[in-house]
């Protein structure tokens, strides 16, 4: 599709515009799903399912933007190739997901000072986002057990 649209269009850097909607799909479907299940009632199969796939959206609008950022400063990020963006875009994940549970570095690592920060500020979202998320659970939980289900 891109292929197509750079030839019709003549626009060079459209992988750019195609993963910045990715993005902005992903972050519209996170908005929607965190609505549903932060600070809203009882917990529930439901609840506890779209906590997973909000943390693996989470990890995928990472992997886009580290490839956004790849396009944009191909020497950005040791270990991924400044090709094109789904050639990358396993690692640019492993990377993503690795920087959000904190796990730590091996094979792949921010060289640039906006990588880095791109990868400090990852990091912090993901403790962030347990901490948010077991204290909602927790918040729902307890408020059952004391008979204030909403």
């Amino acid at each position: 599709m891109a292929m197509i649209a750079r030839i019709l269009l003549g626009i060079e850097e459209i992988e750019i515009i195609m993963l910045s909607l990715m993005f902005v799909f992903f972050f519209g479907t996170f908005k929607s799903i965190m609505r549903q299940i932060l600070f809203t009632g009882s917990i529930n199969t439901n609840k506890i399912i779209g906590s997973m796939a909000l943390f693996l959206l989470l990890g995928l609008m990472w992997a886009i933007a580290y490839l956004i950022l790849i396009r944009v400063f191909p020497d950005s990020i040791h270990g991924i190739n400044s090709g094109p963006w789904h050639e990358n875009f396993s690692d640019a994940a492993y990377f993503s997901f690795v920087t959000l549970t904190t796990l730590g570095y091996g094979d792949i690592l921010p060289v640039t000072p906006i990588a880095k920060v791109f990868a400090y500020l990852e990091a912090i979202v993901g403790v962030f986002y347990m901490a948010i998320v077991v204290s909602s659970l927790v918040s729902s939980s307890g408020s059952k057990h004391l008979g204030r289900d909403e």
